[in-house]
Formats: structure tokens, C-alpha cells, sequence
């Protein structure tokens, strides 16, 4: 993993027969679109109690650069993870621990998806390598304990019909059940960390490592207590901010014992979540007279919807495409009527128009920015503006 996806951020999850401790830091760096460092912030959640018995910790995605006409798209993975759990809280449902896992990983692919291929259509300096994400899911499965950590990676892809676009998909799983034995996880900036409890004779200086050393030597680590396993945290949180100026901020926690789950997060500051709900297409096709992105319209799966779509590497050929409230990007059109009701719309110029029409409605205005640079900036066949 390229330290400069995770620009320092710390998860470190451990467990015994006698329970689980999930901890990190609380520094975000803020980066600029060519990936320079700004500043770096102490103030930012990682660690988020999902139900009674479920909680999630994040290293990545945090707010990416993208161009300000697709804003509404973007947020980072902190505000995507409070909106999962408020609108479970509105709905008044308790998932379990594998539906969380399963929720969050296709919200969270869904979004970086879409920051990706809006960052490389608007001609952003993107490498699919750089945005990685990673979580740590500790809680309990019926009468089970565990741990576990997904990362998601983006790669390039080509759609059927041949346009590359960036897809993010699960990278890799990992899932540990907490028994007697000790037992660990990490993410993000985490070397320092797996160095310190695979050989943790090398910090004997520290009195918590050299107790633990003692008892990792003797086959004791199952004897662990809670707040060993605590102290143990705390210290490898320490070490690791003192050479990595990328970790630090308050300790954020959750404790898992026989009676359940405390946590000790303290107070931040509510992270922004997506701003608009929308569909996303990636490689969509349409074909033959199809009337696509209408006002009310029915999507690929024959579902009628007006919520705002992202189309992006799509294809449309033969079809009637209404562009109001629509986002399009690195998308191909041939023989296709673009119908512009307003001014509301995102039609990126990497976009490709073969013989098509362009129809303006009476509300169009066309001093507008966007709409100059939706005419001049490709050959259409015909332009018709409505009459007021």
C-alpha cells in the first residue's frame, strides 16, 4: 500500500477470551489535487458504533479533490458512514454484523466509483492505485466474536463497448474469530504497529510491550486482561505518532466485554455526507428509440425513478437523452436527440457526440456558462432552440 493513500491513519483491533479493544488515532491530512499535503486536521471520527454490537473503523477516502460542477457526489467515508447509520435509525432497523459488512462495502465502492471516474473524465491527475480504503469491523455474530478488515481497490476497467473506466470492488477480505488465544488486526499506516506485536522484545522499554513480551514468550498472551489489552493500544498509538506525523489527534475506542460495548470517542465535528441521492451507471448501454434520463424514467433494471443518475463510459445510440439534473462523463452518443429543459446539468466535455441533435427548451438560458460550452464544444448536427 502507497503511504500516501492512508496519509497516516492508525486501526488496531486486538481480542482474548477475555475481549476485544478496537482503537486510532483522530488526524486527517488534507491534500490538494496534486496529492501535496495542506494540513493536517485532529478533529475527524475513524471510529463509528454501527449497533449495540457492531462497530466500524476507516483508514482512507477521505475528502478527494473533484471538480466543483460534480461537488453533490462527493463526501468522504466518514459522512457516507453517518448517513448508513442514520437512515438505519430513521428506519428502525438493527443489521447484523454480516449485513453491516455488506452495506458498507457497496456504499462505499458505489462512492469511490463515482469520485474516481469524475476526477480522471474531468482530466484530474488520477492513478486507480492511490485510492484504496480499508475497515475494520469488530463485533459479534450470534455467539461469535470477530474481527474483520476489507479493503477496497479501484482498477481500470473497459466496458462492453470498449471505453475504459475506473471500478472500485473489494481488494480483499480478512475475518478472525476471537477465541482464547490473542489475537490482532490492523489498517492503514500499520507497520510500526505489527512490528511492535510480532516482536515485541525489540520495545522493551516500554513497561506495557516488555509485560507483553513476557507473556507472548511464555504462552500467556490468552491471559491479557482488558485494560492490558488497553494500555497495549494506547502505547502503540504513541509510538507510532512520535515517528509518523501522519497519526496522532485524541485516542478514539470501543471496549467489548461479557456485559457488551463500551466506547470512548469523544466529541467531533458531524462529517459532511452526499448531498443528493443518485443512481450510478458505469459501461451502461442504450439502444433504439429508448427514452433515457427523462424527467420520470425507467432505469436499467425497469425501475421508474427521478433521482439524479451519474452515467459515466455509457453508451447511447439511436436514443432520446434528456441531460436535465444528469451527470455524464467519458460517455458516447451517435443519432441521439440531447433534450436541455434547464440549466441544471453536467455534460463532460470528454464526452463524444456523433450526429446528434441538441434541443433547448424555453427555459434555457443560453448567456449561460455551461450552456456555451455545451454548443461549442462539440459538432452537433442541429441545434433547435424552443420559442418562448
Amino acid at each position: 500500500m502507497e503511504p500516501k493513500v492512508y496519509h497516516g491513519t492508525l486501526n488496531l483491533a486486538l481480542g482474548n477470551k477475555n475481549g476485544m479493544v478496537v482503537i486510532t488515532d483522530s488526524r486527517a491530512t488534507v491534500i490538494n489535487g496534486q496529492g501535496e499535503i495542506i494540513r493536517r486536521e485532529d478533529d475527524h471520527q475513524k471510529l463509528f458504533p454501527v449497533t449495540k454490537d457492531v462497530v466500524i473503523s476507516i483508514a482512507g477516502y477521505n475528502n478527494a479533490s473533484v471538480p466543483e460542477a460534480a461537488r453533490e457526489f462527493v463526501a468522504p467515508a466518514a459522512g457516507i458512514i453517518m448517513k448508513y447509520i442514520e437512515s438505519l435509525k430513521r428506519y428502525r432497523h438493527t443489521p447484523d454484523y454480516k449485513e453491516v459488512i455488506s452495506g458498507l462495502i457497496f456504499l462505499l465502492n458505489f462512492h469511490l466509483t463515482s469520485v474516481t471516474n469524475i476526477n480522471d473524465w474531468s482530466n484530474l491527475p488520477v492513478n486507480p492505485g492511490n485510492y484504496l480504503f480499508q475497515m475494520l469491523i469488530i463485533g459479534r455474530q450470534e455467539e461469535q466474536r470477530l474481527i474483520s478488515k476489507v479493503t477496497l481497490k479501484s482498477e481500470i476497467r473497459k466496458s462492453l463497448n470498449g471505453i475504459s473506466f475506473i471500478n472500485s470492488n473489494v481488494y480483499e477480505t480478512k475475518q478472525l474469530q476471537v477465541g482464547s488465544k490473542f489475537i490482532f488486526e490492523t489498517a492503514g499506516l500499520d507497520y510500526i504497529a505489527r512490528d511492535i506485536l510480532q516482536h515485541p522484545e525489540k520495545y522493551s522499554s516500554f513497561p506495557v510491550i516488555k509485560s507483553y513480551a513476557s507473556k507472548q514468550k511464555n504462552n500467556n498472551a490468552e491471559n491479557i486482561t482488558l485494560s492490558e489489552m488497553v494500555d497495549i493500544a494506547k502505547t502503540i498509538m504513541k509510538i507510532t505518532s512520535d515517528v509518523e506525523q501522519g497519526v496522532g489527534g485524541p485516542h478514539q475506542l470501543a471496549i467489548f466485554d461479557e456485559k457488551g460495548m463500551k466506547k470512548e470517542i469523544g466529541s467531533f465535528r458531524s462529517p459532511s455526507g452526499p448531498t443528493i441521492e443518485f443512481n450510478l451507471f458505469v459501461g451502461f448501454s442504450a439502444f433504439g428509440g429508448t427514452a433515457i434520463a427523462s424527467e420520470s424514467w425507467a432505469g436499467p433494471a425497469g425501475i421508474v425513478t427521478n433521482v439524479p443518475a451519474l452515467f459515466i463510459a455509457s453508451t447511447f445510440e439511436n436514443s432520446s437523452v434528456n441531460i436535465d439534473r444528469h451527470y455524464f462523463f467519458g460517455s458516447i452518443f451517435k443519432k441521439c436527440k440531447i433534450i436541455l429543459k434547464d440549466n441544471v446539468f453536467s455534460f463532460n466535455k470528454y464526452n463524444t457526440v456523433e450526429e446528434c441533435e441538441l434541443i433547448l427548451g424555453k427555459r434555457v438560458n443560453m448567456n449561460a456558462a455551461n450552456i456555451r460550452s455545451l454548443i461549442s464544444d462539440f459538432k452537433w448536427q442541429k441545434i433547435h432552440k424552443e420559442k418562448q
